[in-house]
């Protein structure tokens, strides 16, 4: 039998190579999903545990999930609606109310903010734990993401209540579930890479504080595109965030879903789940050698 040269043989191992770096690519989200599903009740506990110890030894215990939101809306209506009294225009946002556009997409904006910061060291934090015990640790980054959807959603929730009694309760609020999920999941996404790159790069968290500042103010949060100088509006619409915080409040404030937002959210979606889970799972077998 002639022997195979060499060169094709390191081509076909390059073939080989590529090919289940392309498999694991496209199978990473699936396979994440089914391992949530499989240890759903092991994620759920990691999340209890997780808004538990966050008042954990405080005498108002979990009533402070509802206290600060309510506080944060008060405050916010109070500077933005007697204070500085800015007036937007409801033919084009949907109100004429500051304070009711920032509370549209703030708690949304925490949420993420707040996941991804916890995610970005939460392997590191459970260092003792992973290199113990044997457990599904991909799932870690989630219970980040989902503890702080779930508490921040508690003012988010509040805020729709104050919406609906103002009178912007409308159809398009079906949307806000469906818009939500897509978020969750490219929170997940980012906060699934925040957290394998941390373990090897523990200066990811010192300078994720300030790129979520300056991500924060990138953001049309605090104010509409329009108040953007034209020049500059594309560049803001290449922003990942742009087309989920335009989606709250199109459909919570202007009663209507852009299609082709929706559809660059449900693409950013993809694309950061199905890279952050997969660089999430290149590294993850030498987590216990760093750790």
């Amino acid at each position: 039998m002639c022997p195979i040269p060499d060169a094709i043989q390191e081509n076909n191992l390059d073939h080989h190579g590529h090919s289940k770096i392309m498999r694991d690519l496209v199978l990473s989200p699936f396979t994440w999903f089914k391992t949530l599903f499989e240890q759903c009740n092991l994620f759920k506990e990691f999340v209890k545990r997780d808004i538990k110890g966050r008042f954990a030894g405080s005498f108002g215990g979990f009533s402070w999930a509802l206290i600060n939101p309510i506080a944060q809306i008060l405050i916010y209506i109070f500077i933005f609606s007697i204070i500085f009294k800015v007036k937007l225009s409801r033919l084009e946002l949907g109100t004429e109310s500051f304070a009711v556009y920032l509370l549209a997409s703030i708690f949304q904006w925490l949420a993420f903010s707040e996941g991804i910061s916890r995610a970005a060291g939460v392997l590191v934090e459970h260092a003792n734990l992973i290199t113990k015990v044997v457990f599904a640790i991909e799932i870690l980054p989630a219970v980040s993401v989902s503890s702080a959807f779930l508490l921040n959603g508690l003012g988010f929730a509040l805020v729709l209540v104050w919406l609906a009694a103002k009178g912007y309760l409308a159809w398009s609020w079906l949307w806000v579930p469906l818009i939500s999920l897509l978020f969750w999941g490219f929170s997940i996404g980012f906060a699934a890479f925040l957290a394998a790159l941390t373990v090897f790069l523990r200066d990811t968290q010192q300078a994720l504080g300030t790129i979520l500042t300056i991500w924060f103010y990138f953001t049309p949060i605090l104010y509409p595109l329009s108040m953007v100088p034209s020049s500059l509006r594309t560049y803001m619409r290449l922003n990942p965030l742009f087309s989920f915080i335009e989606l709250y409040h199109q459909a919570l404030l202007q009663r209507t879903i852009d299609g082709y937002l929706f559809l660059a959210a449900f693409s950013w979606t993809i694309f950061t789940l199905f890279l952050g889970l997969f660089f999430f799972k290149r590294l993850q077998l030498s987590f216990g050698d760093v750790l």
